[in-house]
């Protein structure tokens, strides 16, 4: 445990780092799934500002010791205050609690006194220092999970522009061959109208039209997707450029996601942010209510040694119990234990939520599977398809329009078929935030 929280601790001074300095400051193309991951998480505020919200919990930790609580102080006086108190001139004091049972503390006068004293107060207790760390704990998974959302969202923009970006070609493709079709029949229909009637003409000016209709659909969703991707990364197009990932690279990556997550599909759930938050929750209840006693007094034992100017040691013991009616503190620990069953109930229903959204996820990968061979068979299809319109219009039996629709076929099954590599890798991606790695 010790060792995860140094590697969390020199991890987090690296990221606070690296956010500091200005991380890819010449970064203006990015052309990997894993650069647009890292742009994401660098401009993104909510995970800057869960770093910092770490640094600083970290920070609020206390030591081992208490000197941090250590003060100093002078004073000075013109005259003595009475003929027992000290002499006139600089007085200095210093106040060392070491532990919540030990303090130290000492005195020097300008006159040349000076005394020392040890408290012990063995009944004094707290959780100051456990609900610190708990809190630090929970940051650093603020962080994780701030990072995750920034890197997933991206990815997941940026594969949903890239589909778009790929639909809008091939609707472009569309509209040409709709207008060459159009234009063939007009020309065909001037020529003999037996061969192409006022009927076909009217049907392929509704092609062309409800081409042109959908290009302007996929103009608008292609758009939209480059907004949310540049959202996402915190930019512009003027401050960054994305690359798209052809077909093979897009497959290849969704390898790469698959292989890193070798045996997640059967690993069982781990804790999400949430499981994690109510996890730790749990353990901080159950600090509060350790550190309560059902009564609560107070006891110091101190021991003085008393330094005269003219060399004269005086030692002193002494000792105080304080009791108060305020101190029975049953109420408390009724309330504490009342904190920690709900929390141990919340912990239960999240970690419940978290199987059922992993059944889900396995699902939903399982599904993507499915879809993506269904369009690969589709795809081998729409290829022999245009293999055959190319030989017959090599061979004269075909026309270049025929060509032309089966060419457009295939590239709307390489559309299906990329959208499916899309959804697939999104549903790894949601997966992976759920699935133990094995």
């Amino acid at each position: 445990m010790r060792s995860n929280e140094m590697t969390a601790k020199i991890g987090l001074v690296i990221l606070m780092a690296i956010l500091a300095f200005g991380a890819f400051p010449e970064a203006k193309k990015l052309s990997t799934l894993q650069e647009i991951s890292a742009a994401a998480q660098t401009s993104s505020l909510s995970y800057q500002t869960a770093l910092a919200a770490a640094r600083s919990a970290e920070l609020a930790v206390p030591g081992l010791f208490k000197l941090k609580s250590s003060t100093l102080a002078t004073s000075y006086s013109s005259a003595a205050e009475s003929s027992t108190s000290t002499a006139k001139g600089l007085t200095f004091s210093a106040a060392l609690p070491i532990i919540d049972q030990v303090s130290l503390s000492g005195k020097m006068t300008g006159s040349g006194s000076a005394s020392m004293a040890a408290t012990l107060s063995p009944l004094a207790h707290s959780d100051t220092k456990a609900q610190a760390l708990i809190t630090y704990q929970k940051e650093l998974a603020a962080v994780g999970e701030a990072g995750r959302l920034a890197s997933d969202t991206a990815i997941k923009a940026a594969l949903a522009w890239m589909s778009a970006a790929r639909v809008l070609e091939t609707k472009q493709r569309a509209v040409a061959v709709e207008q060459d079709s159009y234009e063939a029949t007009k020309q065909a229909n001037a020529i003999d109208p037996t061969t192409a009637t006022i009927d076909d003409l009217v049907t392929a000016l509704k092609d062309l039209s409800t081409a042109r209709a959908a290009l302007v659909t996929a103009q608008g969703a292609e758009r939209k997707a480059q907004g949310a991707l540049y959202a996402a990364l915190g930019a512009t197009r003027g401050d960054i450029e994305v690359s798209r990932l052809d077909a093979a690279s897009l497959s290849a990556a969704l390898d790469a996601l698959e292989a890193g997550l070798a045996g997640a599909l059967g690993s069982g759930v781990k804790e999400s942010y949430s499981a994690q938050v109510a996890a730790l929750t749990v353990r901080s209840a159950e600090a509060a209510l350790a550190s309560l006693w059902d009564y609560e007094p107070s006891l110091a034992l101190t021991g003085t040694m008393a330094f005269a100017s003219d060399g004269t040691i005086t030692p002193k013991l002494s000792a105080s119990l304080t009791l108060s009616p305020d101190y029975l503190m049953l109420d408390d620990k009724a309330v504490a234990k009342t904190s920690l069953d709900l929390a141990q109930k919340t912990l239960f229903q999240q970690r419940t939520a978290d199987q059922n959204s992993y059944d889900q996820a396995v699902a939903a990968v399982d599904a993507a599977k499915i879809t993506k061979e269904g369009s690969k068979v589709a795809l081998d299809q729409a290829v022999d398809l245009a293999r055959e319109a190319a030989f017959n219009l090599s061979a004269g039996t075909g026309s270049v329009l025929d060509n032309e629709s089966a060419l457009l076929s295939q590239a709307e099954a390489e559309d299906t078929l990329y959208q499916s590599l899309v959804d697939e890798y999104s549903a790894w991606l949601d997966l992976a935030a759920l699935a133990e790695k094995k």
